[in-house]
């Protein structure tokens, strides 16, 4: 039997049985654990799993050139999206949209807490802002 993509059968005996198939949507949710908590575990342990969460271009960051910031509905920052993430480069599509929620909290070595958003590309326009040092 010659191989099929995923679906293929399903598509095959839909047909014949004079039925419609549709293929699946693709994931609309996806979830990134946050980079830089250590700086953030005040913020970081007011937070609450289903939080919703803003993500911001980071324009002129001279330690990260096209960063996003993950920060509440307060402002206070909460970490970044990874540098290798692929949805790093999504958001920075021209029309890009997404919501953002928090997932988890964990606890990581030495009672630091990272947090785990859920990023769904859909919503709200990506805001920017300037990098700002506050140290």
């Amino acid at each position: 039997m010659p191989h099929r993509k995923s679906g293929g059968m399903l598509r095959a005996v839909s047909s014949f049985f004079g039925g419609s198939f549709e293929e699946p949507a693709p994931p609309s949710k996806f979830t990134i654990k946050l980079t830089s908590y250590r700086n953030y575990q005040a913020t970081i342990r007011l937070c609450r799993i289903g939080q919703d969460v803003l993500l911001i271009r980071e324009l002129a960051n001279p330690y990260e050139p096209g960063a996003i910031i993950a920060v509440d509905h307060d402002d206070f920052e909460l970490g970044y999206v990874p540098k290798d993430s692929w949805m790093r480069d999504a958001l920075h599509e021209p029309a890009a949209r997404c919501k953002a929620r928090i997932a988890t909290i964990g606890e990581e070595v030495r009672g630091l807490l990272s947090l785990t958003i859920e990023v769904q590309l859909a919503g709200e326009c990506m805001r920017e802002r300037l990098y700002a040092d506050y140290r």
